[in-house]
């Protein structure tokens, strides 16, 4: 959960408030990310790896350019 809160706080802090973030928890582990019910990432996809901080702004940069 530290690392999901932290993503959205990153998400937060670039979009002002103005994008919805949900945190729902989940025993396994499991984080995904969607922007409109599109799939963006996926930590099971990328061999269960979390997204380090390059890789949470390249989705920040995705997020930008479809809203």
């Amino acid at each position: 959960m530290p690392q999901a809160a932290w993503i959205a706080t990153e998400f937060f802090s670039e979009f002002r408030g103005g994008l919805g973030i949900t945190l729902t928890p989940v025993d396994d582990g499991r984080l995904e990310l969607y922007l409109n019910d599109e799939l963006i990432f996926d930590r099971k996809a990328e061999d269960g790896k979390y997204p380090d901080l390059d890789r949470v702004r390249a989705l920040k940069a995705v997020v930008k350019n479809k809203i």
